[in-house]
């Protein structure tokens, strides 16, 4: 019971970050509130969890972000 429950939260965690793909644009809500904007997706793990670390990119700067802070546009 409990690896059946594993395998449908893995499935979830798929489907909440399918927007999160090389090249995408997505909108970067920053905790600290600088830099919220569009930006583009740069590097992104093969399996992404809520602790991953994304690389996101604009015409003026870069951040290593996690996956719970993008948005799709």
């Amino acid at each position: 019971m409990i690896l059946k429950e594993k395998s449908i939260n893995t499935k979830q965690e798929k489907s909440k970050y399918n927007f999160i793909k090389k090249g995408n644009i997505v909108f970067w809500h920053d905790p600290e509130g600088i830099s919220d904007g569009e930006y583009e997706v740069i590097s992104v793990p093969e399996e992404i969890e809520d602790d991953s670390i994304i690389l996101i990119a604009s015409k003026s700067s870069e951040a290593e972000v996690y996956p719970t802070e993008l948005h799709s546009v």
